[in-house]
């Protein structure tokens, strides 16, 4: 989160030649990251939604299967918090975020999008590493 300063609490510059002694009057536009305009910024959790595909993709695991580093619930409770802790994805997934983890020594993948002004979160895929980014990026497509 950025540093935010009161008025009195401002950094100053020292004045030099090439500088100006005085500030111009701060912006009252909030600065910073972009989550701050979302409906979220206030801390409530949000709504995790599966689409059908994601949905199929986890029903024969147990979300508190031990197997999985870390387990599926932790993920899912994890971006209920804040799904921007996870990174973003860039060429056919570009603005979608992955979770990892690992089962039985593999990479496993939980592709989702935030849908900031709606306050949800719609995971697209779940599955080893390649097959949950191709599962992804065809149902994003689909829809």
């Amino acid at each position: 989160m950025p540093l935010k300063f009161g008025d009195d609490e401002r950094p100053q510059k020292p004045a030099t030649p090439s500088t100006r002694s005085s500030f111009s009057t701060p912006s009252t536009k909030q600065q910073g990251d972009h989550r701050e305009d979302s409906q979220q910024s206030a801390g409530a959790e949000w709504i995790v939604k599966l689409d059908r595909g994601a949905a199929s993709d986890l029903a024969p695991f147990a979300v508190d299967d031990e197997e999985f580093l870390p387990t599926i619930f932790a993920v899912l409770m994890a971006l209920r918090v804040d799904p921007y802790q996870f990174p973003l994805k860039n060429r056919q997934l570009a603005g979608a975020r992955a979770a990892a983890l690992t089962y039985r020594a593999k990479s496993w993948r939980l592709v989702y999008d935030v849908d900031e002004y709606a306050g949800e979160i719609v995971v697209w895929a779940f599955g080893d590493h390649d097959k949950a980014y191709s599962s992804a990026t065809r149902r994003r497509k689909e829809r």
